[in-house]
């Protein structure tokens, strides 16, 4: 199947619809998750997990908002997003039982401290149980995927 590609006059051969919607659902969640945070720059990119039409292959893509690929870099369909802002977990997502009850024992609680400041988790753990609680809740929205599947294959030619 061959489709001409936005803003260049180029041509190219990408797999069946099917073989596309397969590759989706052999995907594994945080696979997906993580592939999407790697192009993902909080407040600035959303960061996608993406599905190569041309290879089949799942890739990190980084976008502006209003910003668009062009020629066989257009090839793709995000299956998930993460950004420009990342979700506000809540607490009990991020913290363990035990980290929340202690925190709320404390004088720092009643002197209106965070958690985040009262227990002072590296950052970046931080991030991986937010990652962890994204990839807990994982979901592909098909009628998203669906729409952008139907754009490519509706194009063929």
């Amino acid at each position: 199947m061959k489709v001409k590609v936005p803003y260049a006059n180029e041509v190219y051969e990408i797999l069946p619809h099917e073989k596309i919607k397969n590759i989706i659902t052999g995907l594994n969640p945080e696979t997906i998750v993580r592939t999407a945070h790697e192009g993902y720059i909080p407040g600035i990119k959303a960061g996608y997990a993406a599905v190569n039409l041309v290879t089949g292959e799942l890739e990190s893509k980084s976008l502006q908002q209003n910003e668009h690929h062009k020629g066989i870099d257009a090839l793709w369909v995000a299956i998930y997003k993460i950004g420009p802002n990342p979700p506000d977990w809540p607490m009990e997502e991020i913290y363990t039982d035990e980290e929340i009850r202690t925190w709320k024992n404390s004088e720092e609680y009643e002197e209106g401290i965070c958690i985040d400041e009262f227990h002072q988790i590296d950052p970046i753990q931080i991030y991986e149980r937010e990652i962890e609680a994204e990839i807990y809740h994982f979901n592909l929205d098909w009628e998203w995927i669906n729409e952008q599947l139907d754009h490519w294959y509706t194009k063929a030619l």
